[in-house]
């Protein structure tokens, strides 16, 4: 189900200069318009990988931020769909996927090695994340300090992560302002369900410990959903989606739908460009000619 929140307003985009480095980029493409790219710093090395194009500097870029246990294959198809409308980065965090390096860093780290990837790829902001499970926390913290890059956001299966020591003030301040947010919850409990339903039919199993289940299961539920509707208070445009069909793995099951929910945020920026007279050609007629080209 859908749950619009306020109405779009005008985003705000900005660039910020990152400092050049020593760190090396060495770059492959393959036969279907993938680029593949390894960051080198002083001790290790991100792997990350580039598809679709970007005409003009000021288009959004998509940029895909993984949970922990997963990496930037875990994006494929969903960047088959993605890169049809815009560039989209993905790219595995330190420790994980191709990447060397350090596999538990602070937000603050996971962000700065980010930065220093988008400074090197030469891709500057406007940026749309999409963040999926532990990825919610790094997208908070690029909210935190770097919002002025931030075009829009899709939080996919976010919130179990633990909660930023701003979390509050942000909500508070609705610290994307006007900018399109979509917050996507699946049934992240679908799993445990599932076990429950064994259980019941385990005649090993006593009917004390199954009602404990039943009502932990309940308990959890409410405070998932809960958790996950409280974010529609970073944004004054935000949306909410529902998908009871999948679990936390959304990207992967549902990427098709997933993608749609970017593609809404395109067409909020385009509608937040109509107000905008010196930008209604420059963004709103290219960006309708990429989203005319619908997911097959």
């Amino acid at each position: 189900m859908n749950k619009p929140a306020e109405e779009a307003g005008i985003p705000t985009f900005q660039t910020s200069g990152n400092e050049a480095t020593d760190d090396q980029v060495s770059a492959s493409a393959d036969d279907l318009g993938y680029n593949e790219n390894f960051v080198s710093f002083q001790s290790y090395q991100l792997y990350a990988r580039t598809s679709g194009t970007r005409k003009k500097s000021d288009d959004p870029v998509i940029i895909c931020l993984h949970g922990s246990g997963y990496g930037s294959d875990y994006w494929q198809e969903f960047c088959d769909y993605t890169s049809k409308m815009a560039l989209t980065l993905r790219y595995d965090r330190a420790g994980w996927g191709e990447s060397s390096g350090p596999q538990y860093q602070t937000p603050a780290e996971a962000v700065r090695d980010l930065y220093k990837v988008l400074d090197k790829l030469e891709i500057s902001p406007p940026y749309i994340y999409i963040a999926h499970s532990y990825g919610g926390r790094i997208a908070r913290e690029i909210f935190q300090h770097h919002v002025e890059d931030v075009a829009g956001a899709v939080l996919a299966e976010t919130g179990q992560e633990t909660v930023a020591k701003f979390d509050r003030e942000q909500k508070r301040r609705h610290i994307l302002r006007q900018r399109p947010l979509s917050v996507i919850r699946g049934n992240f409990l679908l799993d445990k369900n599932r076990q429950h339903h064994m259980g019941e039919n385990d005649v090993t199993e006593s009917a004390q410990q199954t009602q404990q289940e039943r009502q932990f299961i309940e308990q959890w539920e409410a405070e998932d959903r809960k958790s996950k509707m409280e974010q529609l208070r970073l944004s004054k445009n935000a949306k909410f989606v529902e998908w009871s069909d999948v679990g936390h793995d959304v990207i992967m099951d549902r990427p098709k739908d997933v993608a749609e929910e970017v593609r809404w945020v395109l067409e909020q920026i385009i509608s937040s460009a109509d107000e905008i007279p010196n930008r209604s050609e420059r963004i709103r007629d290219r960006l309708r000619s990429v989203l005319d080209c619908r997911p097959q």
